[in-house]
């Protein structure tokens, strides 16, 4: 009986001192809406197109309208990405790891050792991936520096291409 009144007694003492430690307040509420989080899907969508277009950009003619069409898709994927990094700082978890990927899309392929400001932004993306349990877009082939990467991003290149609908009537509307 003495051991169950000590043990009991000595879980108070340990609660009382968990207790008496200071709160650490974190701007993140695990329930929250962020307005990064709205830009997620819309992220792994435009990856998607800027990775199936990438091949038929490859081969297009300069100034064609498949050429345009390629750029347009590519240039949507880049400027989703900056509106995701001009919005104010996150307030979530969730609204971080959104961030974290519109920087791997921003840098995906890109680096090395000797693009040193690629490399920081990249590693600075991994972190933020890494903590937040950030999923990359499935048709990802690479930081650049990671092994295969280099061969993944080539393969990419010999995949069959496609052209999304909307790009194709935006790049046929520019050439009338």
């Amino acid at each position: 009986m003495g051991g169950v009144v000590m043990a009991n007694a000595s879980r108070r003492a340990l609660l009382c001192g968990v207790a008496a430690l200071p709160v650490l307040t974190v701007p993140f509420v695990a329930l929250a809406v962020d307005p990064h989080d709205a830009y997620r899907e819309r992220l792994h969508v435009a990856h998607t197109e800027h990775q199936r277009a990438r091949p038929i950009e490859n081969v297009a003619r300069h100034g064609s309208m498949e050429s345009r069409a390629a750029d347009l898709v590519h240039a949507r994927l880049w400027h989703l990405a900056d509106e995701v990094l001009n919005l104010p700082m996150p307030t979530t978890l969730s609204g971080l790891g959104v961030m974290g990927l519109a920087m791997a899309v921003i840098v995906e392929g890109c680096i090395s050792r000797e693009c040193q400001e690629e490399w920081r932004q990249a590693q600075l993306a991994r972190a933020i991936l890494a903590m937040t349990g950030e999923k990359l877009p499935v048709m990802w082939v690479g930081w650049g520096d990671d092994p295969g990467a280099i061969e993944r991003d080539f393969a990419a290149l010999d995949e069959p291409g496609t052209l999304p609908a909307w790009a194709m009537a935006e790049a046929a509307r520019q050439c009338a």
